[in-house]
């Protein structure tokens, strides 16, 4: 008696047993299900994005610290050091009451605070403030508001340095978030991936026998025949 096959004894135990090879091919025929799988991720999450994430706007001003001397090596040196001192002063109460009072309209310290990142260019003594706003309009008018306000009040509070604007905010064309094509591929990735996993769930539970193969080895009888498909 001949031996017997690992491969064949699994194909008699389970002869509705997939292989890989079989499901791949599976798969490309389903491939028109599969993009219209990306298709309807794609357009869900891109209709999601437009109809339930509000854009965000972002306009800046760039002020210079300097220590009030003639610019060289050591006033420079000096800017970098005192420009954190300035950035602290920026993000207090007391002058962000001050870029209130100048706003003229109703907005608390939790609101500006929340619009507003300071940051400092590395190895100079240039600091960066952004306003974000929903309103690419109030972004860039908080922006400059505070840059009006921040010389004459920083160097009153301080008391040492020169504060000087050299970057007026700019009304912004478009929004920094949310990313609407990274959004729209995400989704679409999404979607096909979803899509290929029903599809191998639907692949693997298919219990039905659909080839003569596959009869003899759930029947463990020979086939006599096989009736040819009659096209239409």
């Amino acid at each position: 008696m001949n031996a017997i096959s690992d491969k064949q004894l699994i194909e008699e135990e389970n002869p509705t047993r997939l292989t890989l090879l079989e499901i791949l091919n599976f798969i490309w025929r389903k491939i028109g299900f599969i993009l219209l799988g990306l298709l309807i991720g794609g357009s869900l999450t891109y209709i999601g994005t437009k109809a339930f994430i509000p854009p965000i706007y972002e306009s800046h001003i760039m002020l210079y610290v300097s220590s009030g001397t003639d610019m060289n090596s050591s006033d420079l040196n000096i800017s970098k050091q005192i420009a954190p001192t300035y950035i602290q002063v920026l993000q207090s109460n007391m002058f962000i009451d001050k870029a209130i009072e100048s706003l003229n309209q109703e907005y608390t310290r939790s609101d500006i605070k929340h619009m507003m990142k300071i940051s400092s260019v590395a190895d100079t003594g240039l600091i960066k403030i952004k306003i974000q706003s929903s309103d690419p309009h109030e972004a860039a008018m908080i922006a400059n508001t505070i840059g009006e306000v921040a010389p004459s009040e920083l160097t009153k509070m301080i008391g040492i340095g020169n504060v000087k604007i050299i970057d007026n905010a700019e009304v912004a064309m478009y929004p920094i978030t949310p990313n609407m094509i990274v959004n729209t591929e995400l989704g679409a990735l999404a979607g096909g991936i979803l899509t290929v996993l029903a599809l191998l769930i639907y692949a693997i539970f298919d219990n039905r026998i659909k080839d003569e193969k596959r009869l003899e080895a759930y029947t463990q009888l020979p086939s006599l025949g096989t009736i040819p498909k009659i096209k239409k």
